[in-house]
């Protein structure tokens, strides 16, 4: 699940799996647009098919709120960070790509609860 600033965005699927995501307009109505409010994006992991929806989240947020806020991002814990080394060839670096991803979006903070490791912390 995904909360801008509290309010939940909707997932839904259309027939051939892929989603249908909707903000709801609360979201704009209650940020301060005066102070240049922070946008705070809280993903609560349920799966990888979520990161999807936070790209997408990210891309409403700066399209629609004015004077390009800045965006935080919460996780109550880190994904794939339990993958934080390749420990015998073949394994595939999860930690690193998903840091990747997240920093691709380019937030302006990020807060975990929970960090595995420094590792996860430094990436």
């Amino acid at each position: 699940m995904i909360k801008i600033n509290g309010f939940k965005v909707e997932v839904g699927h259309f027939p051939d799996g892929t989603q249908c995501i909707t903000f709801p307009n609360s979201i704009l109505f209650n940020y301060d647009k005066e102070n240049n409010a922070r946008v705070v994006v809280t993903w609560f992991y349920d799966s990888e098919e979520e990161l999807f929806t936070l790209a997408s989240a990210v891309d409403w947020i700066r399209r629609n709120f004015i004077n390009n806020p800045q965006i935080d991002l919460a996780l109550p814990y880190i994904p794939n960070a339990r993958m934080d080394r390749i420990k015998s060839q073949g394994e595939n670096f999860s930690l690193k790509v998903f840091a990747n991803l997240i920093n691709s979006f380019g937030f302006s903070k990020g807060f975990a609860f929970t960090v595995h490791s420094s590792v996860a912390e430094a990436l």
